[in-house]
């Protein structure tokens, strides 16, 4: 078990590291990738796969190492997997899979894009939370933690690279809808 968190962990930090380096240096950017057949790709899809599937393998090993009751890990766990499954395949299939995988397509407001700018990422985080929940698992708890700080810095990175991309179309999507949950603000200018 301590294998698998540690290469959870590990590829979470390497992904962390390169959302800093994206963020800092924006020539440089690893996410979203400047093609599908660049390293800053395949690098970070191999290490979301890897950090996912760990998540999801300590969360079906490990066991209920926290002592949480029944009807807490199942009352809790099961709607937030709901939501975060919803969330996940709802966004994918409005965004596409190619821009789902970071490369670049139309801007899309449909769909749970008119509630929050990353429905993926939320539902992502549900997702992972929804493990550690179900599991009772402190491992999977610790893994999830690093895997929805990653997904919550995301969109920082992405912001500036949508708004080059797409411009005042983007900067007025970005105004009135919340980046992750919440009310919408001000209304577009017309």
């Amino acid at each position: 078990m301590a294998t698998l968190l540690v290469i959870t962990l590990l590829s979470q930090a390497v992904l962390l590291g390169f959302t800093v380096v994206s963020f800092l240096a924006p020539a440089h950017r690893v996410w979203p990738p400047p093609s599908r057949n660049s390293w800053q790709f395949y690098a970070t899809w191999v290490l979301s796969l890897l950090s996912l599937s760990g998540v999801f393998l300590l969360a079906l090993l490990a066991g209920n190492s926290l002592g949480l009751p029944a009807w807490l890990r199942f009352g809790l766990g099961v709607p937030l997997l709901a939501f975060g499954v919803l969330l996940i395949a709802w966004g994918s299939r409005e965004l596409s899979t190619r821009t789902t995988l970071g490369l670049p397509g139309a801007l899309v407001r449909s769909g749970p894009y008119r509630f929050s700018r990353n429905p993926q990422y939320l539902g992502l985080c549900s997702y992972v939370a929804a493990l550690a929940v179900l599991s009772g698992s402190h491992l999977a708890a610790i893994g999830s933690v690093a895997v929805a700080l990653w997904f919550l810095t995301i969109p920082f990175i992405e912001e500036p690279w949508l708004s080059e991309r797409h411009g005042a179309e983007y900067e007025a999507y970005r105004r009135t809808v919340p980046r992750f949950l919440g009310r919408g603000r001000r209304r577009a200018a017309a």
